[in-house]
Order: C-alpha cells, then structure tokens, then sequence
C-alpha cells in the first residue's frame, strides 16, 4: 500500500506529461526511494535527502540526468512537505 501512495504521489506530482513507466528504471527506484523518506522521515532535510541520492546517482546517469533528477526530486519534495506537514 505504500507503494500504491508513492506512485500516486510521484504522478499527482510530477503532473500529467510526466510519464513514470517510460523513465529508466534506476531513475524510477531513486524517484520512489526519495519520495518514501520525504513522506516518511520528516526529521530529514529535503536538502539532505536530494545531495544523497545525487551522489548515489553519479554512479548510474550523466550529469544531464542527475540535472533533471535533481529538479523532479526538489520539486516532489517541496509540495510533499507542503502537503504532509
């Protein structure tokens, strides 16, 4: 059920041109990973949580990508914090 709120929260989100299923599936598991601990550990910085996973997705995208990561994780983590706190 957690996964059922993350999905609906990444897509409620990240609005309706942004297409989940059609990102790469690292990209995916970094998006759900992040968006779990934004709605679940609130004592985290948002700005914590990005500048971790960024670096962890060093290792796996271009900086092009981690740009465009960095972005979408911002932005989730901003309304979820909005929304839930």
């Amino acid at each position: 059920e957690r996964n059922e709120l993350i999905r609906t929260e990444l897509d409620t989100k990240l609005g309706e041109e942004f297409v989940f299923e059609n990102l790469d599936k690292v990209f995916q598991t970094i998006l759900k990973a992040a968006t779990y601990e934004f709605l679940y550990k609130p004592n985290l910085s948002i700005n914590i949580i990005i500048k971790e996973y960024l670096n962890s997705s060093n290792f796996f995208f271009f900086f092009s990508q981690t740009k465009y990561l960095n972005a979408l994780l911002d932005n989730v983590g901003k309304q979820l914090r909005t929304t839930y706190s």
